[in-house]
Order: C-alpha cells, then structure tokens, then sequence
C-alpha cells in the first residue's frame, strides 16, 4: 500500500448467517452431511476503495446499507468474511452511543480507560486530561457513573476523547446528531481543525449538507455495495436518486392512468414570460449531470434584468435563471429548482416552484415536450463568487393538491427527482458602486435578511404615546372551532381575504399558544376551550368568531383523516393511523369516541357554557357568503370588500377545491372527503349509536343537535 493511502478496503464482504429458529443452528451444527439451514445476508459485498491521508470521505446510504458494519470492520470491532482492510496510522473512533465506555466507571475513569485502549500511558493522558475536560464541558458531572449521562452529555465526553488524543485516523459514525447545536458547531470547527493537521476523517451521516460542505469525497453504499466513491456533491446526487428508484418506477407507470388529456395534449397552462434568444444560453456539455433518463436539460441562462447573458452583478441587483428540460417520460406536476452556493460551497440560497404561493404549475407534460421554467432573484448576498445547481422533479397531481395540508417535508419525501445539474453556472457579486460618496453595502455576512429598525433616547420616567393614526385600526381576529369542523376551508378563505395579515397555523396550536399575539392580524384554526383562550395574553383591540359542528359528523370525518388522508405531522396522529389500521369501522369510531373526539367536545362544552354565539358549520354549507359576510367584515371587522370576499369564498367552495367533484361525492383520500351534513347516518352502527349517546348525548342537545335523546 502506497505511504500516503490511510485506508485501503480490497474486495471487503461480510456474510450474516440467519436462522429461522435456534433448533435449525443446531441441525447444521451436527449435521453429518453438511446440509445448511440457514439463509445468506450480505452486510457487505465486494466493497473496495481508498481513502488518503488528510482526507475527510463521507460514508452515505439507506439504513441497513452496511455503513455502521464498514467502519466496525475497519475499526476491529468486527472481522469480515472475505477481503482485506489495511489501515495505515493509529484510529480513534466514535461510533454508536456507548461504544468503548463502562457504564459503571466514572467520566474521568473512562477518559483513563479509552485511552489505555488506544495505547496511551497514564502520564500521556493526565497532559491531556485538562483540554478534553474542557473541551466537553460537562462540569462536576465527570465524577459521576456514565450510566447517569444524558445522550447529550455522553457525546460531549465520547467526542472530547475520540479528538484530543491527535488520531491519526478518526472514525465517527452519526455521534454528532445528538448534540445541540451550540455543541455541533464546537465539534465541526474541531474536526476542520483535524484536517488542517492532516487526520483522515470517516465521516457517516444522514445530513447531505454536511457530506457536501466538509467531506471533500463520499462513498455511496447500496444494497450492501459501492454505488459510487467520488465527489461528495455527486455522490449525494447518486443517493437522492437510489432512494427513490421503487417509488419513480410505479410514479412512471401511473401517470398515464391517472391523468388523461384528450388527444394526449400537455397542460400548457397558458403562461408566457419572456424567454432569452438561444445565444444567451450556456454551454452545458460539460457540465456534471445526474438524471435518470426522464428528462435532460437542454439549456441554461443567467442573466440581468434585460435578458442579457452576464456573470457580473452589484449587489441588489436581479438574476434571471432560465433553464430548460426536454421529457422522455410523461410526467405530472414538474418542479424546477436551484440552489446557490459560496466559494466553500455552502448553500446561501435556494427555492422551487412550490415555493411560490400564487404560482399555477402544469398538472401534466406529455413525453417529448419541453418544460421551461423562470427565476428571479434578487442578489442581496455578499460579494464573492457563486455557482448554481439546477434541477427538475415531479410531484403526483394528488401530493400536490394534498401539500396544503402536509407537512413541507412530507411533500418533499413524496418528490421524485429527474434531473440534477451540479455548477451549471457561475457569477460574480460585487458591491455597488458609490452612490453621492457614500459606500453602498447593503449587509454584512452571507446573506440580508430584510427588516426594519429604529432607535431613540430614552429618559426614565418618559412615556410618549404613539398618535391614534398611526395605531392598526382593524382588531385582531381569531377563529375560534375544533377539530374537522370545516377549519382549513375556512383558513384558505382568511389566507385567500387577507394574505398579509394572515398567520398560518402550526402543530400544537404553537401560533396561539406559545408566541406573541400581533395586532391587527387574522389567526385561523385555533383549536382552544374558553379557558385557553383567556389564559393568552391578547392586544386590546380584538374579535373571535366560534365555529362548532355535530360531533357525530366530526366523529366520521376525523375516523376517515386520522386513518387514510392526514398527513401524518406527529407520533400522535401516526398512533391513532396504527391502531385504526388494525380495526373494524365499528371498532374504530368507539376507539375514536374513547381516545379522540373528548378534545372537540371540550371545545364544544366550554365555549356553549360561556354563553357564546357559535356558529354552525352545517349553516355555513348551506348559506355561506351570507354568514361569512356578516361574521368577518360586520362582527370582526375584516379589512376586505365585501365583493371580494364573497369572490375568495366561492373560490374555495367544495366543487372548486376537488376539481368538480360534487358535493356528497366521497373520496375518502382527499381533505375534502365528502362536504356534507347528516353523513354519521351512513356509518353509525346500533352500537354505536348507543356508546355516542351514553358519551356525548346530553351535549348534542345542548347544542342543539337534537331535540330529545331517542335519536
């Protein structure tokens, strides 16, 4: 092996035997014959590559790829089946949480023990002692067993050892995502110290923005092999498109039956914007370029506000991407997107299509079209040099109608990418020329970060009262209701009314909550009882609005969200989609009564027993630009017209928001399942029926529901 090689891996395979019972061990085991009774795994298979010194190499791929199974075999803690490993300098590794430490010893016990293993004397440990004590950070806790350590603290001391001891070769495998941020950052410029000095870093670990940002290579492991060993950027390419092989095969065989054009015409979605002469356009021959055959780029332009080709801009300043993409497959709803980065390659800056709020996109491009997409972007970074990545991916017509509802990184696990370009372009940023004398820098540091500011001299004692006028006239609104009480029709028509003032919800309720209530702003969604309510500090000038629906209704629309179209946003949800899985209907809605449905009636409860005017969500359905109206714009004030409300309104009416589906229609995939009232009646079983009414039959009169019990 050549001196500066520190890791060679030659023809490396480790076989598992797997048995499917303990007695078929022992029947291979005294088997005269030899007969096995047992099946092969690969943890790895054939897997070769070279790592050199001063190096850092990250190790990437899908859980059970073999990745923690490589660096156990490199490290010794493991002996392969077959092939070589030569390791060329002394290792210290960190592996999975609790590698290497005695729970029962002490930190300091354990810094004397780790480095008794790795070859270190007493005495070259206690000059080291002070710098890794410090470096970890975890005060008097060092005197104190392991096994009472946090996660947090444990890797704290595991990394501080595995560092200062000056390896040669230093391991880590995935230690670094238990850390908090502030210690994260501490253990980066740690480990950029490392390889200043020459230590070869094995790097394993699920964030693709670390692999590109600090390992300068990455092998991709695959069903147990090397998928690719070269340029990080490439190699997480590589891997956002393996992960997504078995899922594009059955994307591409769906599309033509999911959406139909007549004629086999595409969606051209009557969009024009101006589109550069092919001269302005770059040559990408050369360009690195990772696709799996469905679409190929086939033109790319950075230009200025005039459309004119550049690689020089001031800061400020507006770049125009065009970047163009020929199908050979049919697709349905394409995403365009870029990324910007620094000189260090770090990510300053990136966005899709989806991004985009009032963007209409294609719903569907049959094979051999074109699909070109536009960016504008203003350049509010530092001067520097900076390149652009450029890709194209599709999203099912479903996905993306159901992105409203979903959680972003949800509708970004359900992206399939087609297309990727790395560096596809590069420009120049530099800042403005002086303006009357005066410097023109706009920030300081990568990027701006728009606000405003203001300053003042404060005298104790002084208070100055900000004039009527210039004080927020409209009050704050809240919208007030429980679960499946038609919330997110609602909240699309405040969004739609009011976009500036709108604040969207978040899980938990957190934008009621847990944060600051602003003035004059419109808060959908707030799923709270009159006592939560009152326990949120609120502006002086404010309005709510209730809205309540039958429980029975709110029973079957929850039973059909929780277990087929929700989005799954919390350990909550995905235990409730559990165990209705495994359920019968009628065993599902007395699991939900039991488990799910006391959170609306509590909202019902509390809010009916203050005297409130509720509003129901069976009236709206039948008269709502009517209700809304007078709720909104007279009750709360809403700054909009009145004409354009009733126009937001009917916008999002049931046939609108399904694409002409009628009202009574089911689609129990989509949010908007069914839009009717009165729909318990098609599923409540005797059983049921009885159970609702030993639960929750005295609040369905109180509302209103029903007028005696005999329902």
């Amino acid at each position: 092996m050549s001196n500066d090689i520190a890791i060679s891996v030659q023809n490396l395979t480790k076989i598992y035997k797997l048995y499917d019972t303990p007695l078929d061990r022992l029947k291979e085991s005294v088997n005269p014959f030899g007969k096995k009774y047992h099946k092969d795994f690969y943890a790895l298979n054939d897997v070769s590559f070279e790592i050199k010194k001063g190096e850092t190499v990250g190790i990437i791929g899908k859980n059970g790829s073999g990745k923690s199974t490589l660096l156990k075999i490199i490290t010794g803690v493991l002996t392969p089946t077959s092939g070589n490993v030569t390791v060329n300098g002394k290792i210290s590794a960190l592996l999975e949480l609790g590698a290497g430490f005695n729970p029962e010893l002490t930190g300091i016990e354990n810094i004397y023990f780790n480095g008794t293993l790795m070859g270190y004397t007493r005495e070259e440990m206690d000059a080291r002692l002070d710098d890794i004590l410090s470096f970890a950070d975890i005060g008097t806790f060092v005197n104190q067993p392991v096994k009472s350590y946090s996660s947090g603290m444990f890797v704290r001391l595991a990394f501080s050892v595995a560092t200062i001891v000056e390896p040669q070769i230093l391991i880590v495998d995935e230690a670094l995502s238990v850390g908090d941020v502030f210690f994260q950052q501490k253990c980066y410029r740690k480990l950029e110290d490392l390889r200043d000095k020459g230590v070869s870093i094995l790097f394993v670990t699920h964030g693709m923005g670390d692999v590109v940002q600090f390992c300068q290579r990455a092998l991709l492991l695959n069903d147990n092999r090397v998928e690719y060993f070269g340029k990080s950027p490439e190699a997480v390419k590589r891997y956002l498109l393996v992960q997504q092989h078995e899922r594009l095969a059955n994307y591409v065989d769906n599309v033509s039956q999911t959406f139909i054009h007549p004629d086999g015409e595409g969606d051209t979605n009557d969009v024009t914007f101006y589109w550069p002469h092919v001269s302005q356009f770059s040559d990408i021959t050369k360009v690195d370029v990772v696709s799996n055959g469905i679409a190929c780029c086939s033109g790319v332009a950075l230009c200025n506000e005039n459309g004119v080709a550049t690689k020089l801009f001031y800061q400020g300043s507006t770049l125009s991407i065009f970047c163009e993409f020929m199908l050979n497959e049919a697709i349905e709803i394409p995403i365009g997107g870029f990324i910007i980065k620094n000189e260090r390659n770090v990510v300053v800056h990136g966005k899709n299509l989806l991004h985009y709020d009032n963007l209409v996109l294609p719903e569907y491009v049959p094979q051999g079209e074109w699909v070109r997409i536009r960016f504008d972007v203003v350049l509010d970074i530092a001067p520097g040099e900076y390149t652009i990545d450029m890709g194209l991916s599709a999203l099912s017509k479903k996905d993306y109608d159901d992105r409203l509802y979903s959680h972003p990184s949800n509708t970004q696990a359900k992206t399939l990418r087609l297309c990727h370009l790395s560096a596809v372009g590069g420009f120049t940023v530099v800042q403005k020329p002086l303006q009357d004398g005066h410097s023109a820098s706009l920030h300081a540091g990568i990027c701006n970060m728009p606000g405003n500011a203001g300053t003042t001299v404060h005298r104790k004692g002084n208070y100055v009262r900000l004039p009527e006028e210039t004080r927020t006239q409209m009050p704050t609104i809240l919208h007030v209701t429980h679960w499946k009480a038609g919330s997110q029709w609602i909240k699309k028509i405040l969004k739609e009314a009011v976009p500036d003032l709108y604040v969207d919800s978040k899980l938990g309720i957190a934008h009621f909550l847990n944060e600051p209530i602003g003035e004059g702003m419109v808060y959908p969604t707030v799923y709270v009882t009159k006592e939560q309510f009152e326990s949120v500090k609120l502006p002086v000038l404010w309005r709510r609005f209730v809205i309540i629906r039958d429980l029975r209704d709110t029973l079957i629309s929850g039973y059909f969200s929780l277990k087929v179209s929700h989005g799954v946003l919390s350990s909550t949800i995905a235990n409730y989609r559990d165990n209705l899985v495994s359920m019968s209907l009628e065993e599902g809605l007395i699991y939900l009564i039991d488990e799910w449905l006391y959170l609306s009636a509590n909202i019902q409860k509390s809010w009916l027993d203050a005297g409130e005017d509720l509003i129901r969500y069976e009236d709206l359905l039948k008269d709502d630009v009517a209700i809304l109206q007078k709720v909104l714009i007279e009750k709360c004030l809403l700054s909009v017209k009145p004409e354009l409300l009733e126009q937001v309104i009917i916008k999002n009416r049931f046939e609108k928001l399904t694409g002409g589906r009628k009202i009574g229609v089911e689609d129990i995939t989509a949010h908007e399942r069914k839009g009717v009232a009165g729909d318990w009646q098609n599923y409540f079983t005797p059983k049921v029926k009885e159970y609702f009414k030993l639960k929750y039959g005295e609040l369905l009169l109180e509302t209103g529901y029903e007028n005696k019990n005999d329902w």
